[in-house]
């Protein structure tokens, strides 16, 4: 049965993003956007995708997001329960953080697609780290959060991406960079450390994301080239309850 729901893939060369695109592909074929940057440019151009499909709902997903196996089932019943809303953004499972996120996907009403675009197009935001959520609130489109978990985000990335992205995070809001730290697996890694001396000494996000690069560059096997896993066994491998 055809709905109204279409998938927008976003890639700039994760580990993941095959495993990711087939995750998609076994329910619904994607609109793919790939390799646009700064962040900014990639988020115009999904506005400017959207605003040619009215009355959908689009759910932007990124590469370093491998969607559940039932995602197509999960993702209506969200709809479904929010149809009036504006923007939806589900819940994933963080691999860093060992828990439940708000990260990797959102979802939009296209009714809001051309507001939301003339937001990005007039540069109408500051460089801030949850750039979608800054470009939304200034767009007039509420927020809601929904609970349902629809996929694993951070699984099988490289290393230095996944680090990178939570020191980000971190230097924005130290105390929830903290928290992020003291769960970050491997303990002794060169990167726990980077990032904490970091944060300490409040160093600027770009100074930290080159420190750790130079802690630990790209030297475990598992580093080179994208994901060896199938699908089906990156699913056995991660499978869990919500």
């Amino acid at each position: 049965m055809k709905d109204n729901i279409e998938i927008i893939f976003r890639s700039v060369g994760e580990r993941t993003e095959k495993l990711a695109l087939e995750a998609i592909r076994r329910h619904k074929e994607p609109i793919i956007l790939k390799n646009i940057i700064p962040a900014s440019e990639m988020v115009k151009e999904m506005f400017n995708v959207m605003c040619k499909h009215p009355n959908k709902w689009f759910i932007a997903v990124d590469a370093d997001l491998i969607l559940k196996e039932d995602w197509l089932k999960a993702i209506k019943e969200i709809v479904k329960k929010n149809i009036k809303s504006e923007c939806i953004v589900p819940t994933t499972l963080d691999y860093i953080q060992n828990s439940t996120c708000h990260r990797g996907s959102r979802m939009y009403n296209t009714k809001f697609a051309k507001q939301l675009y003339n937001v990005v197009a007039n540069k109408d935001f500051s460089k801030h780290v949850v750039l979608e959520r800054e470009i939304t609130i200034r767009g007039g489109c509420k927020h809601v959060l929904s609970h349902t978990v629809i996929g694993y985000h951070g699984f099988e990335q490289f290393y230095r991406d996944i680090y990178n992205t939570h020191i980000r995070i971190g230097y924005s809001n130290p105390p929830h960079g903290k928290r992020i730290l003291a769960t970050i697996k491997n303990p002794n890694t060169a990167y726990k450390i980077a990032a904490y001396e970091g944060l300490l000494l409040g160093l600027n996000g770009k100074q930290i994301v080159k420190d750790t690069r130079e802690y630990m560059p790209y030297t475990l096997a598992e580093e080179r080239g994208c994901c060896t896993l199938t699908l089906d066994e990156f699913y056995k491998k991660y499978r869990r309850s919500n």
